[in-house]
C-alpha cells in the first residue's frame, strides 16, 4: 500500500516542480490561453482514490465495502472540454469512465461507472502556478455484474467538487494535480431485485490540458486610459517697468550760484 501512495505522491510533485523550466516565458503568454472564448481539453487520470460503496437491497440489508484504487488510467479516466468566459471563470463538460470490483453479500460485483457532468470552475487569473476549485453534476449510468452472470444498469444523480492547481510548462500546456470528492446514488435491477447503491469517493488524479485558441483580446484587456487634452495658457506679458522717481522741482529765481 505504501508503494503506490509514495508514487502517487512523487507524480504530483513532478507536476508541481516541473513548470519552474518554462516559467520564464509562460508568464505573460498564458494571459492568452485564458482569454475568453478559448478552449481547455484535458485528459483526466486517477491516481489513487479510497472509495466507500454502500450496497442494500430488501432481502439482504445493506452491506459496505472500502476500497482502496491505484491504477493510472484504469480505475479512472476521462476527459474535459471547457470554455472560457472569462480569465478567472470556464464552464463545461467532463465525462469519465470508472471500473470497480468489490466482494460483498451478493457475491463477486463488479461495477462500472459512467459519469456525465456539467462542470463549472473558478480559477487564479495570473501567475504559472493558477489554483483552481470546480463543481460539478450530472448522471452517472452504473452497471453491475454479479459473479459474471447477471447484470443490471440503471442512472442516477452525481455530484463532485475538487479543488487542484493548473501548473503551466508552457504558454499552452499545464500538468493539474487534482483532489476530488464524489457521491452518487444509483438503483439497479440485479436477479429481480432492486439494489441501491451509494458511492463515496475521495480520489487525487493527475490532468493534462490543453489550452486551445487566442480568444478575444477585447474582452479580457482593459481599455486604455484615455490621454487628458490640455491647453497650455499663453505665457504672461512682462510687467513694464517702473517709472523714474521725479527729481526736484526747478527754483524760479533761477540756479543757485555755487
Amino acid at each position: 500500500m505504501r508503494r503506490p501512495v509514495f508514487l502517487a505522491l512523487a507524480l504530483v510533485l513532478a507536476s508541481w516542480t516541473a513548470p519552474t523550466f518554462g516559467a520564464a516565458t509562460a508568464g505573460a503568454q498564458t494571459e492568452t490561453a485564458r482569454r475568453p472564448g478559448s478552449l481547455r481539453l484535458a485528459l483526466r487520470s486517477a491516481l489513487l482514490d479510497y472509495e466507500i460503496a454502500e450496497v442494500s437491497d430488501d432481502f439482504r440489508g445493506s452491506s459496505t465495502t472500502r476500497t482502496v484504487g491505484f491504477a493510472p488510467l484504469s480505475e479512472g479516466l476521462g476527459f474535459q472540454l471547457h470554455y472560457v468566459l472569462s480569465p478567472s471563470l470556464s464552464a463545461g463538460v467532463g465525462p469519465s469512465i470508472r471500473v470497480a470490483r468489490a466482494s460483498d453479500d451478493l457475491g463477486d460485483v463488479t461495477a462500472l461507472g459512467i459519469s456525465l457532468p456539467v462542470e463549472v470552475e473558478v480559477m487564479s487569473s495570473s501567475g504559472t502556478r493558477r489554483p483552481y476549485a470546480l463543481a460539478s453534476v450530472g448522471l452517472r449510468v452504473e452497471r453491475l455484474q454479479v459473479d459474471f452472470e447477471e447484470d443490471g444498469t440503471a442512472l442516477g444523480p452525481e455530484l463532485r467538487v475538487a479543488a487542484g492547481i493548473h501548473a503551466f510548462a508552457s504558454d499552452r500546456f499545464s500538468i493539474d494535480p487534482e483532489l476530488s470528492f464524489s457521491f452518487s446514488r444509483v438503483n439497479v435491477d440485479v436477479f429481480g431485485e432492486t439494489v441501491e447503491v451509494r458511492t463515496i469517493t475521495i480520489g487525487l488524479a493527475l490532468n493534462f490540458s490543453g489550452w486551445l485558441g487566442d480568444g478575444d483580446p477585447a474582452a479580457s484587456e482593459p481599455l486604455p486610459t484615455p490621454v487628458q487634452q490640455t491647453t497650455t495658457p499663453p505665457p504672461a506679458a512682462p510687467a513694464p517697468a517702473p517709472a523714474p522717481a521725479p527729481g526736484p522741482a526747478p527754483s524760479p529765481f533761477g540756479p543757485r550760484p555755487g
